[in-house]
């Protein structure tokens, strides 16, 4: 953890995790495994920050491979740290990774609507309606102190009954998020809003924010009630809370999805990035960041492997892809016959 500071203030902190192998120190930002925007914590406009954090990264690492799986393209504080290590010997290469849909209005959530067409509008207020039909519906906000271990398990919960939980995400009832939640809550840089249907939780939003920016983490729904269109009801409400209350950008992460295409107005990349020092270094920038990265841009190279890894996963599972059981039936006895 390499922190900086002006006259006992706090002014920067690069956070790093560091994991060794094949003799080669492999460094990453800290929670480089929980899809953010990683990277050197900058306030923004302060370069001699920015280099003090790559001088130090640099005394401790003479030798490394330093990847961040996901930072925002226009990141001053790591474009500066950057080209501080490059001065000290260190070679980057960074890349789009992922397209990011945002939102971006300081006019309110009514400036908002206007920029959608007739048809769209009509549709939200149909959706409301008809989930209304079915039954009393509450969309409530929780915020500070109330973003509690109660909350927390009513989340937990929705998600196991949602996609999410099928994709494999990792569940919001962990004690990484059983602390992280109300920590972030108390510091008002985290909102969860729920959503019941005649008393039953059946949608959430996770909603990380600071400023007037947000990200918008986590959208799940109980998919018994998928029909009823919870998910774009309880966005609508979260889009209107937040341009209501003076906020300005609502960030939807990674992903082309189609929820996020219609709340968004704007778009963006996030980045890849991987720097070494040293020759061992080198070779390990390519596995398997860089290699991935050139296999996506090579349509053909893509399907080939994806054609070869459903061939192998018929091979080794030929009973669930239709194929005959490759253990012979018992041979009846002399009797039996």
């Amino acid at each position: 953890m390499i922190t900086v500071r002006e006259k006992g203030r706090l002014v920067g902190v690069g956070p790093f995790v560091t994991r060794r192998r094949l003799g080669v120190e492999h460094i990453y930002p800290i929670g480089f495994d929980q899809f953010a925007y990683l990277g050197p914590l900058v306030l923004q406009g302060r370069d001699d920050v920015a280099q003090a954090i790559a001088t130090a990264f640099a005394d401790c690492f003479p030798r490394g491979l330093l990847h961040i799986p996901y930072f925002q393209c226009r990141d001053e504080g790591l474009a500066v740290m950057l080209a501080r290590l490059s001065t000290l010997g260190w070679n980057s290469c960074s890349w789009a990774r992922n397209v990011c849909h945002y939102l971006c209005e300081s006019e309110g959530y009514e400036k908002f609507l206007t920029t959608k067409s007739s048809k769209a509008r009509y549709n939200l207020k149909r959706e409301r309606k008809k989930l209304e039909e079915a039954g009393a519906v509450e969309i409530r906000l929780c915020q500070g102190d109330e973003i509690n271990e109660q909350v927390v398990d009513r989340v937990a919960a929705i998600q196991k009954r949602s996609w999410l939980f099928r994709r494999g995400q990792e569940p919001l009832g962990s004690p990484y998020y059983r602390e992280l939640l109300p920590a972030l809550g108390r510091l008002h840089l985290a909102d969860v809003y729920l959503m019941t249907l005649g008393g039953k939780d059946i949608a959430f939003v996770l909603n990380y924010h600071s400023g007037r920016e947000n990200i918008c983490s986590c959208v799940g729904f109980d998919e018994a009630f998928a029909q009823l269109s919870p998910g774009k009801v309880m966005m609508n409400s979260v889009v209107k809370t937040i341009l209501d209350r003076g906020d300005h950008v609502l960030d939807f992460l990674f992903g082309d999805a189609e929820y996020k295409q219609f709340w968004a107005n704007r778009s963006r990349f996030a980045m890849e990035l991987v720097a070494w020092k040293g020759l061992p270094a080198h070779a390990h920038s390519w596995f398997p960041a860089r290699l991935r990265a050139w296999v996506k841009r090579h349509s053909k190279i893509t399907d080939a492997l994806k054609s070869l890894r459903r061939w192998l996963h018929r091979l080794f599972n030929p009973v669930s892809h239709g194929g005959t059981n490759t253990v012979p039936p018992p041979v009846a006895g002399k009797d039996e016959a």
